[in-house]
């Protein structure tokens, strides 16, 4: 009910409209300066409190007293309204007001076309999105139902803003509600949510984030669950450290890390979709715990862990195959070998055709003239001309460059005459004469 008090003095009009003020009064009615004020009296010549009164399409409040309401928030009802320093409602602005509980703190509102302050829900204002809560504009972390939010705390020009993409967050509210609570990055779709516990594409690259919606980095455990045909399978990922991107080709890694499990020896590691190439995983076996692969044109091979072994491997049937000690690709055909950890220096021969598991297998026989012997090169010791050579229970003739001799006679470095005679099955009869 409004409070009246009868009009004892009235100002002129022309008094009014001298401080600037497009509003009129009649003697007993309508607005009068009281006390460096504005007051409004009806036709009975009471003033009127806690009520709007129009003036030239301008809304205007009157407090408790009577008195027109100036740089104040207005409370009316439910509803949040502000004016400005000349008293005039406030619309599509933010206003910011001493906060209702901590006079140190302050809290933003933002008014509409009407007037009234956004009370709940999201808003799209100057192209960011807020959400407010009671009239308040929000802000830090938010949830809603099972969607997390993270609204802008920096006063950076976006205060309150409900932030999207990539965000390092190393401050967290007590807010039971939402479960982030880990230093790092996390990341917000374009309508504001969190994302979390799901591997998702962004700018081309593959993340991954746990159920908290904290970024992921190094090797991540997955679980697929069991069904009636197939038991659980666990595979472990790889997402470049600290970077979070998932690794796709090839990388280094040296950290020895032990993440959920998973151990890994300092090496190189292909990787598709996250999962290293391994003698397990997207490779051909050659030999326990070893399986090889064809990248990029070259054969390379992973032991168990994944890693690219180089060297000497050895298959089961006595034989083996060497991968590069300098970029671990297979060795095959008639090559070099020099420094070798495992292998002397000198020439061998690893086969050059066939599929995955058959080429690069060391080779025993003659090649193109000459003789190897489980992939190294036969050939008369220094010093020697020609030698009598056994390899793989036959018997050859080769001289200093391990060419074999396949018929003739030849004399050795201590004079003695050798025969040499092809059989019709392949083998060669060689007899010393004189």
């Amino acid at each position: 009910m409004n409070k009246k008090e009868k009009l004892l003095t009235a100002i002129s009009a022309t008094a009014m409209l001298s401080l600037g003020m497009s509003m009129t009064s009649l003697a007993a009615t309508g607005w009068v300066q009281e006390n460096g004020n504005w007051r409004y009296y009806d036709r009975d010549g009471y003033y009127v409190t806690n009520e709007w009164k129009k003036s030239n399409n301008t809304w205007y409040y009157l407090d408790d007293d009577g008195y027109m309401a100036v740089n104040e928030l207005i409370e009316d009802g439910d509803r949040y309204y502000a004016v400005d320093a000349s008293g005039a409602m406030v619309k599509n602005e933010w206003r910011e007001f001493a906060s209702e509980d901590d006079d140190s703190e302050t809290t933003w509102y933002y008014f509409q076309e009407s007037g009234k302050a956004k009370d709940d829900g999201f808003l799209t204002i100057g192209g960011n999105r807020y959400h407010f809560t009671d009239g308040k504009m929000d802000e830090g972390w938010l949830q809603i139902d099972d969607s997390t939010y993270l609204l802008n705390r920096n006063h950076d020009g976006t205060f309150g803003a409900v932030l999207k993409g990539w965000a390092y967050v190393d401050d967290f509210d007590d807010n039971d509600d939402v479960s982030a609570e880990e230093e790092g990055w996390y990341y917000f779709n374009d309508n504001g949510k969190m994302v979390k516990d799901t591997e998702k594409k962004i700018n081309g690259y593959y993340y991954v984030f746990d159920e908290n919606g904290l970024m992921l980095d190094n090797w991540v455990k997955f679980t697929k669950p069991a069904t009636a045909s197939s038991a659980e399978d666990t595979i472990y990922k790889f997402y470049r450290t600290s970077e979070g991107q998932r690794v796709d080709k090839w990388v280094y890694i040296d950290d020895m890390s032990e993440d959920e499990g998973r151990e890994t020896e300092e090496g190189w590691y292909y990787f598709r979709s996250g999962i290293p190439y391994s003698s397990t995983y997207k490779t051909t076996a050659i030999a326990d715990g070893y399986g090889v692969a064809k990248i990029n044109g070259k054969v390379y091979c992973f032991d168990e862990t994944g890693r690219m072994v180089t060297g000497k491997i050895d298959a089961k049937d006595g034989t083996y195959f060497y991968f590069d000690d300098e970029d671990g690709a297979m060795k095959y055909g008639k090559v070099k070998i020099e420094d070798a950890d495992d292998l002397d220096d000198g020439t061998y021969y690893f086969v050059n055709s066939g599929s995955l598991g058959q080429k690069g297998v060391s080779y025993t026989g003659v090649y193109k003239g000459y003789l190897y012997d489980n992939g190294a090169l036969v050939k008369a010791e220094d010093g020697m001309r020609y030698q009598k050579v056994s390899v793989n229970g036959k018997n050859y003739m080769v001289n200093e460059r391990g060419k074999v001799i396949t018929s003739g006679t030849v004399k050795d470095s201590d004079g003695y005459k050798w025969k040499i005679e092809k059989t019709t099955t392949g083998d060669y009869i060689i007899t010393e004469v004189n």
